[in-house]
């Protein structure tokens, strides 16, 4: 025994001469280097420059005693001497440390948000909250010791709402990073909320859920009190106030109100008077006896509903239509006293065609009887005994002095000239464009001795009305001039690109455009009645534009005799009308 004992001693200062040797033989650790901090708060970033020529690493972490987590580069001098750290949050124990890449090597620490404020606004925006049975438990990045917080209760409202209720201070006890406070006597509702204060900054967090809530209130506004209704599994008594939100707190107003639910499942209400209904008051329910901490902060919907609103404005659109339609129903000249032309109306045919000149003669008969227009064209102007009564007609005057006349004298009045185009007239107007402008006698005998009249007049008449375009697009001068095509008879590309800077109208369609441009702009409306007169404008013309869609229907061929009707495709606008789908064939 005695021998084993002698031999461990041996062993033993064996052992501690060999660390003593190598204790000696170890080198001095080489001091931290030496470098300097450049903080941007805005851009949560820190640059770091280094005072020496050796490779370095470069970290920040959370000093909490020891430098924790955070996060590492290394930086080599010989190619840049400083390198840029980006964080997460400024934080007040955020610190820098530089040290050499050897083993063990010394570290020098800074940390540049120590004191400052701004740094403690991210405390709590970086921090969280737990939830235990009796308690909320927060944690953050930084120790709590150094950390002014404060606690208490808030009733959240909205997203971004939490107003605080009064009297709810909360202490909380402080262990590291840790601080936990007690919710044993907190009515935990959804809505109820732990509100943390630091310096400036504020967040709450609503971590109780619905399943831990103990008893229910709602409120019912009426004329001259708020009622409040309770539910309770639980005998408790309860009590009310009226209060009114002021910079996130409610300020109470009146009396408190109390009642004493009794037994399981217990009901009753509550009747809080209103004082001051302009005041647009909250209501503050509570648990006060057994008490509870926080009160609910219950406001009545004070804004008109969304039933209502729409109830007003279909009885006021209801309204407005009534008395249009009275207006409408009352009077035969609703029509013309707003859609009245009192400029007159010149009207040239491209083509004889049966379709075309009952199309023609549809539009005249609508601009003329029911707008009150003075309508001339060829086919009403044929004697001066014509209807029209427009003074000398085509027979006495021939085609083209009574159509330069006319031209004249409807732009002299400030008249509209409506050039209507078929697929005839591109065929004229290409044998026009060939053969240039004709002298008049050329034109008068264009016709041939064996043409009916209507051939002999429309075609020449046409011909002629295609030098004024062509004079009025010289002159750059518009002089009220309209193409217009029918549905079905004609299409916008069948009108020479020249002529398509003229406004192009296709009938039915385009009819209330029309109407607007040959009733004129009304500068007697004031700006505020505009809006109206526009809409009536808009119901009035497409009124006569389903009269003209009508008139042009009961116009069209229909053939019980063994007549043939034969169906041309429709082009141009929509919807197509039936007549101007179809065209006669005589056999």
């Amino acid at each position: 025994m005695f021998f084993v004992v002698e031999l461990a001693f041996v062993i033993f200062l064996s052992t501690l001469d060999s660390f003593q040797t190598t204790k000696t033989r170890e080198k001095p650790r080489a001091p931290p280097p030496k470098f300097h901090l450049s903080v941007n708060g805005t851009s949560k970033s820190i640059l770091v420059t280094v005072e020496t020529e050796r490779e370095v690493k470069i970290r920040w972490c959370y000093q909490h005693g020891i430098c924790v987590e955070g996060h590492s580069i290394t930086l080599n001098p010989a190619k840049a001497t400083s390198a840029l750290l980006s964080l997460p949050h400024v934080l007040p124990c955020i610190c820098v440390q530089v040290y050499y890449t050897s083993t063990d090597a010394k570290r020098n620490s800074m940390c540049p948000f120590v004191d400052s404020l701004n740094a403690a606004r991210d405390v709590l925006p970086s921090s969280d909250v737990a939830l235990y049975n009796s308690s909320l438990r927060w944690k953050s990045l930084c120790p709590t010791k150094n950390l002014q917080i404060s606690a208490s209760l808030c009733w959240k409202h909205q997203a971004q709402l939490c107003t605080r209720v009064s009297n709810t201070t909360l202490k909380g006890t402080k262990a590291g990073s840790v601080i936990t406070y007690d919710t044993s006597s907190v009515d935990k509702h959804p809505q109820m909320c732990l509100q943390l204060s630091l310096h400036q900054s504020q967040r709450s967090f609503c971590n109780f859920t619905a399943d831990m809530s103990t008893w229910e209130a709602f409120i019912e506004p009426s004329q001259r009190s708020v009622f409040v209704h309770l539910r309770s599994p639980a005998s408790a008594a309860f009590s009310a106030q009226l209060c009114v939100l002021r910079n996130e707190r409610c300020a109470a107003r009146g009396a408190i109100v109390s009642v004493r639910l009794e037994g399981k499942d217990g009901a009753n209400t509550l009747a809080v008077p209103l004082h001051d209904i302009a005041d647009r008051p909250c209501v503050q329910v509570w648990r006060s006896d057994p008490a509870l901490q926080g009160r609910r902060i219950l406001c009545p919907d004070y804004s008109p509903s969304k039933s209502s609103l729409i109830a007003v404005a279909a009885l006021f659109a209801f309204t407005i239509l009534v008395l249009l339609v009275i207006c409408c129903r009352s009077s035969a000249r609703c029509t013309a006293d707003w859609l009245h032309i009192q400029e007159p109306v010149l009207l040239v045919c491209s083509s004889d065609q049966p379709p075309q000149i009952s199309a023609v003669s549809a539009l005249a008969s609508v601009l003329q009887g029911e707008l009150g227009a003075t309508v001339h064209m060829t086919l009403w102007s044929k004697s001066s005994g014509s209807p029209s009564g427009s003074g000398a007609g085509v027979a006495d005057l021939g085609p083209l002095p009574w159509l330069y006349g006319q031209w004249d004298a409807v732009q002299e009045a400030d008249g509209s000239i409506l050039i209507i185009w078929s697929p005839e007239a591109k065929q004229v107007y290409r044998k026009w464009k060939e053969m240039g402008r004709a002298s008049d006698e050329e034109m008068k005998t264009c016709g041939g001795e064996d043409e009916d009249y209507d051939t002999a007049v429309i075609r020449p008449v046409f011909t002629a009305a295609l030098s004024c375009l062509k004079g009025a697009l010289q002159e750059s001068k518009s002089q009220r001039v309209s193409i217009v095509y029918f549905e079905g008879l004609g299409h916008r590309k069948d009108i020479p690109k020249p002529f398509r800077s003229f406004p192009c109208y296709c009938i039915p369609q385009h009819f209330s455009g029309l109407l607007q441009e040959l009733a004129g702009k009304r500068s007697n409306v004031s700006s505020r009645w505009r809006c109206w007169t526009r809409l009536l404008l808009k119901m009035l013309s497409l009124k006569l534009s389903r009269q003209l869609q009508r008139r042009l229907t009961m116009l069209s061929p229909e053939t019980n005799d063994g007549g043939t009707v034969a169906k041309t495709k429709a082009i141009g606008c929509s919807p197509l009308i039936s007549y101007l789908r179809r065209t006669r064939v005589e056999t």
